[in-house]
């Protein structure tokens, strides 16, 4: 409790000194009296070019601490302070700032331009090394997404809340524990044969995404052609996923409070069936291998009427209703603070969220999150500025004796009669610390004890430090600027954990000589009364960065140039790894404008790696790229119909390193026992064995990458759309060839620059805005498209085509074909030899595709694929006056998962699930669709076929938001706008998987269950 009022403390602390630092009332303080400033009232009209008012349109003074909005007729008034800036903002056009000082008088009448298409303010996409490039003049494929779009998820983690959000990104949820199961993103599927995500930018640097609230983020772009991607080195080639935080903006200030609290409920759970239909069902599982029946009449009866789970003679044990709750918590509180002016600028956010756990007993499992991040520009001169941002990560977890995913585990496979969980019995053994739990001679663990004592404290920090300069050099030459910045990063992860053991009993019932029946208590776990915690320092990872470059920005007549030259170097250590991982892009990017419609770029890039020998340690990448903007050519000037339209292409070869391993170019020796000699081998020696012979010529991976592009802006701004063909080839993919070696060698043979890889595919996305008086909404989809071919792998020449790889997906399932059930679907006599155990009536049939009458190997053939053809994501935005309602949906269509969990396979002395009432059996259940079931490992049933595989696409209704804002538009409002709020996470799962998540088929069986939350919340901007 006092460190949790410590931590409380320090946080308050904080939150106060920021609060403070960005108040300009303290921050503007100085020793002396200051001579107050006039105040000068502004009155004017806001109109377009053409003479026509502008209303709505923002109207901010004195550095933000005063606002307002223009009125129907585009008129505003407002008090303004001597020297301040008049900072004036609307949709569609450009950002106009007035000064406004003493007898200079500002306009009656103040027009604004309308911003041109994808060159306005806000239209800057920020590529890697924070190079900034107008997305009209962009050649390749870069993709937003607003941070604002993420604020309305309860997902805790950040990578969740991009499915759906962007074309080209492919976010798969994952099974994970509480609050922690992180998805792995994509962008534009598969490259490679393995290790296919995307890397994740955080402000010029590689660091997980995850460690960010959505309220951190200004924007994320998606890099995704060789144009983008060259920027950032031998890492991107799989794509870039690039945020950039939020800085603050100058004459404006933003003061935003949010708290929302809700609760989770799993989306879907495993059912497994009680004590009395497992014993049914168990007798006839050995009546199936010729057995006698375990269990007698009246155990059954027993069961059947079992007192509950501390029935000592016939438990029935509902592990999940017992060992967990219904419901878990979800908190989430975040302040922001944004300003500046024209000297500097600066971001402060402040971020907390709380979730609670499932398990009902024991101390309830929580996590507590806290982050902090600042951004601070300052002119210091007019050529020179400095910039610098800090950012932290505090985590603390808190579980019991085992982790998430053994707990699950352990509800999955406790068979329901196997123990008792309290031992009720007047002559049970008694313990002085812990109750008396029953065990089983299977296992020897309790739940309810290996919950209730002991217990994991985790502690995970993070520190994220960016600084750097900025320098004008317009003296030297006019669009010359210059910019160098460093960073560090640290993350840290210590555990502090209490080892604690319950003893348990299992129970034996011996009938004596006169009939009467006995209990005996044999213990089956002894107890450990440890009460001592042992630390340990799970990971402690360190980053560094050091980076400059050069920028030339300069138009004259109708030529436009963007220019940059620099360095970027990466260090990552890692404990307990042989070698740092280290990278350097030394690069040269041209971006050339003529007549604002013809667009050239080249880029080029010398990349290194240390994980190559020396002297074949860097890599000449090279992208080119063009755009035309049609609709500029005088042939469009007069349609009604485009407002945009541009066609891109871009190609280029990148190098690839980050699936290599260090020193594959060397041979590997490691230590293999001792030999023993001399007399009564009393000597010995460390016997040393060759284990990799290393190959110096070894080369770097690399990728051919075409991109093929369309973007246009239809029906006065309503329609907006972009589609994209991508055509990839990696080659020269390092890899281990066996195929190409006698199996007499071994694994003594080299890596070599072997596989090959073809990706190609179509992303899409459109959306229709429309504003009918108070009425405003926008209806929007993305997708994409994307299919791969294993071109060249590790692989012999079969005689059978149907049994290679190449030619088929990287993701390809390969696997045997199910006919159905013996003694159902297909005859038993007369069928081929199945080789993989023993089966018979009632046990899957496979088919034979060499015709041997044998089922082995050589029967294998593509079954499925695990990978999504498509992904798509929709979504609807409804504004009526303060009405506001936000719904997002997300698609995977072309997957296929295995059900080859606890739940989908009941055979052995294992757990039954629900699913083993639809068994087949030749008399109890002729019509059953699952195998019969047996008391062996089920090695033929369960042999990798197309019967336990299931068509895993979904659609799912990720997150849905209705709200209501007040908006005070009055200069003397203490705030701008109020909005309530109500959201959902995962409200609904279509798919033909029923049971499970089809997307997370583990959880809720060996980790925790996808959550459905709802929320309601409040926001607040000052």
């Amino acid at each position: 409790m006092k460190k949790n009022s410590k931590i409380t403390y320090q946080l308050s602390m904080i939150m106060i000194f920021a609060i403070l630092f960005t108040n300009p009332v303290f921050a503007q303080k100085g020793k002396g009296k200051r001579a107050k400033k006039a105040i000068i009232e502004v009155a004017s009209v806001l109109t377009n070019e053409a003479g026509m008012p502008i209303k709505d349109a923002l109207v901010v003074a004195n550095e933000g601490a005063n606002q307002i909005y223009t009125d129907e007729k585009g008129a505003f008034s407002l008090k303004v302070s001597e020297g301040s800036v008049l900072l004036i903002e609307a949709f569609g056009y450009e950002t106009k700032m007035i000064n406004v000082n003493t007898g200079e008088v500002v306009p009656s009448q103040i027009s604004l331009a309308v911003a041109p298409v994808y060159m306005g303010q806000k239209d800057r996409v920020t590529l890697p090394m924070e190079v900034q490039e107008y997305r009209r003049n962009i050649v390749g494929a870069v993709t937003t997404i607003q941070g604002a779009q993420l604020e309305s998820q309860l997902e805790p983690e950040l990578s969740n809340t991009l499915q759906g959000q962007g074309m080209g990104l492919i976010a798969r949820t994952n099974t994970g524990g509480m609050a922690n199961n992180p998805a792995s993103l994509f962008l534009r599927g598969l490259h490679r044969d393995g290790q296919n995500e995307a890397i994740t930018v955080v402000d010029g640097i590689e660091r997980p995404i995850d460690d960010l609230m959505a309220e951190e983020i200004e924007t994320i772009e998606l890099l995704k052609d060789a144009t983008a991607k060259i920027l950032y080195g031998p890492r991107a080639a799989n794509g870039v996923i690039y945020v950039t935080t939020k800085k603050g903006t100058s004459h404006k200030k933003e003061i935003n409070v949010s708290l929302d609290y809700g609760i989770g409920t799993p989306s879907r759970m495993p059912e497994f069936l009680d004590s009395y239909n497992y014993a049914v069902l168990y007798n006839e599982a050995r009546k199936n291998d010729g057995l006698v029946p375990y269990y007698t009449d009246a155990d059954i009866q027993g069961y059947q009427n079992s007192k509950g789970p501390n029935d000592l003679l016939y438990p029935n044990v509902d592990a999940y209703n017992y060992y967990l709750r219904d419901n878990v918590n979800y908190t989430k509180a975040t302040t922001e603070f944004m300003g500046g002016n024209d000297a500097s600028q600066y971001a402060v956010v402040l971020g907390y969220l709380g979730y609670s756990g499932l398990q009902d007993v024991g101390a309830q499992p929580a996590k507590n999150r806290f982050n902090i991040r600042g951004n601070l520009n300052v002119k210091i001169t007019d050529a020179v500025s400095a910039f610098m941002g800090v950012a932290g990560r505090i985590d603390y977890w808190k579980t019991g004796g085992i982790n998430h995913a053994e707990t699950f585990s352990r509800l999955s496979t406790h068979r329901p009669n196997e123990y008792p969980v309290f031992i009720e019995h007047e002559d049970a053994p008694v313990s002085k610390k812990f109750p008396t739990l029953g065990g089983s001679f299977d296992r020897a663990g309790n739940i309810y004890g290996a919950l209730a004592f002991g217990d994991t404290h985790e502690n995970y920090l993070n520190g994220q430090v960016n600084f750097g300069m900025k320098f004008n050099l317009d003296e030297l030459t006019k669009g010359l600027t210059a910019k160098t910045f460093i960073t560090f990063d640290n993350y840290f992860t210590g555990t502090r954990v209490l080892n604690q053991e319950a003893p348990t009993y299992a129970q034996r019932w011996i009938t004596g000589p006169s009939g009467q029946d006995s209990l005996i208590f044999v213990k089956t776990q002894t107890e450990n009364r440890n009460t001592d915690y042992t630390l340990s320092t799970s990971s402690n990872i360190r980053n560094s960065g050091i980076n400059g470059q050069f920028n030339y920005n300069r138009a004259f007549g109708g030529h436009s140039l963007n220019a940059d030259l620099g360095l970027m170097y990466f260090n990552k250590q890692v404990p307990g790894y042989d070698q740092d991982i280290t990278n350097s892009n030394s690069f040269l990017r041209a971006n050339y404008s003529y007549s604002n419609k013809y667009i050239a770029e080249l880029d080029l890039a010398l990349m290194g790696s240390n994980r190559f020998v020396e002297g074949n340690r860097t890599q000449m990448a090279y992208a080119i790229g063009a755009a035309w903007i049609m609709s500029e050519e005088t042939f469009m000037e007069q349609s009604d119909v485009v407002d945009f339209l541009k066609l891109k292409a871009s190609w280029g070869v990148l190098g690839y390193d980050a699936a290599t391993s260090h020193f594959l170019y060397e041979n590997r020796w490691y230590n293999n026992g001792n030999v023993s000699f001399a007399e009564r081998n009393t000597n010995g020696l460390t016997r040393t064995t060759l284990d990799l012979i290393g190959n110096p010529d070894l080369g770097w991976e690399k990728s051919r990458e075409l991109n093929i592009g369309v973007e246009a802006i239809l029906l006065q701004n309503k329609l907006s759309f972009t589609m994209n063909y991508f055509n990839e080839l990696r080659y020269d993919i390092i890899q281990k060839v066996s195929a190409e070696h006698s199996a007499i060698f071994g694994g003594l043979f080299p890596y070599y620059n072997w596989g090959k890889v073809k990706n190609s595919g179509i992303e899409a996305e459109i959306q229709w805005t429309e504003r009918k008086g108070d009425f405003e909404y926008s209806l929007g989809a993305n997708m994409i498209y994307v299919k791969n071919e294993l071109v060249k792998g590790n692989e012999v020449e079969y005689p059978d085509q149907y049994r290679s790889t190449i030619g088929l997906p990287t993701d390809a399932i390969m696997g045997y074909q199910s006919l159905g059930i013996y003694g159902k679907d297909v005859a038993l006599a007369g069928a081929p030899q199945q080789t993989f155990g023993k089966y018979g009536i009632g046990s899957l049939a496979y088919a034979d595709l060499n015709g041997d009458m044998v089922i082995d190997d050589r029967d294998r053939s593509q079954i499925g694929n695990n990978f999504p053809r498509t992904s798509l994501g929709v979504d609807v935005d409804l504004k009526y006056k303060g009405w506001g309602l936000y719904v997002l949906g997300t698609s995977e269509l072309g997957v296929d998962a295995w059900m080859d969990n606890a739940y989908f396979r009941n055979a052995g002395n294992g757990k039954y699930s629900v699913l083993a009432l639809d068994r087949y059996h030749p008399v109890n259940n002729p019509e059953g669709v699952s195998p019969a079931l047996t008391t062996t490992q089920a090695d033929n049933d369960f042999a990798g076929s197309d019967f336990w595989l299931v068509n895993s696409s979904f659609f799912r209704l990720k997150n849905i938001e209705l709200s209501y804002t007040f908006t005070f538009k009055e200069p003397t409002a203490v705030a701008k706008n109020i909005k309530v709020y109500t959201r959902g996470n995962n409200l609904l799962v279509l798919s033909k998987m029923k049971d499970l998540d089809p997307e997370a088929m583990n959880s809720g069986v060996n980790n925790y269950p996808v959550m459905t939350t709802v929320a309601a919340g409040v926001s607040v901007s000052f």
